[in-house]
């Protein structure tokens, strides 16, 4: 090949052309997958499900948003840590866990209650 890398999606600018490149030799290289039978049968090199037009690739609510470019700063930085104290997290956590217990023991009675109804409602010559 003359140029190696020319399919590659390296770039915004490769995958609009992806995009609007159709080429008949796709239908029969996809003529029994499935997910390009539900896709349509379309004929593009690449299909983005939703996306009709190139641009439709940046719109603010699409869903959609490929970067190619390497950030110096990481997008997904961690969770500041709480400025609370460790007893007041204890206190928190031990109270949340009470609740919890309770919830359960609840729905436990709850049950046995339910079970000892449809119990006595039963025939007694069984």
């Amino acid at each position: 090949m003359s140029n190696a890398t020319a399919n590659c999606l390296n770039s915004l600018s490769a995958l609009e052309s992806a995009l609007t490149t159709t080429n008949p030799a796709i239908a029969d290289a996809n003529s029994k997958n499935p997910i390009w039978l539900a896709l349509g049968k379309p004929l593009t090199q690449v299909v983005i499900p939703g996306v009709t037009s190139v641009d439709q690739i940046r719109k603010p609510n699409s869903n959609l948003d490929v970067f190619f470019a390497v950030n110096v700063t990481n997008l997904y930085p961690p969770v500041k840590t709480s400025s609370l104290s460790l007893s007041k997290t204890i206190q928190i956590i031990y109270s949340e866990f009470i609740q919890t217990i309770l919830l359960i023991t609840k729905s436990i009675n709850n049950i046995a209650l339910t079970t000892i109804a449809f119990l006595c409602s039963l025939p007694k010559n069984i």
